[in-house]
């Protein structure tokens, strides 16, 4: 009987490319975009997106309206081993607040790759 509980789930970041985060030179934050019908690209203000290789891992943008009025809504899209999913969600009364919970549930590999990126912008 073949014991699949360790494997990889189906669209999970490949192990080699979260290691290969370690070594990424700028990994930041950056203003979300979208390809429109008609080819052109709308990218939104108050809205912004860490991804890797093209794979979105968070995200966090400026409510407007409604009783959250103001608030910054994040969500991740990784489990903290790597695997796609739901990794958490929530509301944050400013942009700084919603990117540090993002980046905390984060795999570590990732975490560390933003840590150095911030470093090396200081420098």
């Amino acid at each position: 009987m073949h014991d699949d509980r360790h494997a990889p789930r189906k669209g999970a970041i490949p192990t080699h490319a979260l290691k290969a985060a370690q070594e990424i030179v700028v990994l930041k934050w950056r203003r979300t975009s979208f390809k429109r019908l008609d080819g052109s690209i709308d990218v939104l203000d108050d809205d912004w997106s860490l991804s890797i290789g093209g794979r979105s891992l968070a995200r966090i943008y400026l409510l407007n309206g409604g009783p959250q009025d103001g608030r910054w809504a994040w969500f991740v899209q990784v489990f903290p081993e790597g695997t796609p999913g739901n990794g958490g969600v929530g509301v944050d009364d400013d942009g700084r607040a919603a990117r540090e919970a993002c980046e905390s549930l984060l795999p570590p590999a990732i975490q560390q790759a933003l840590a150095d990126g911030r470093k090396s912008e200081t420098n």
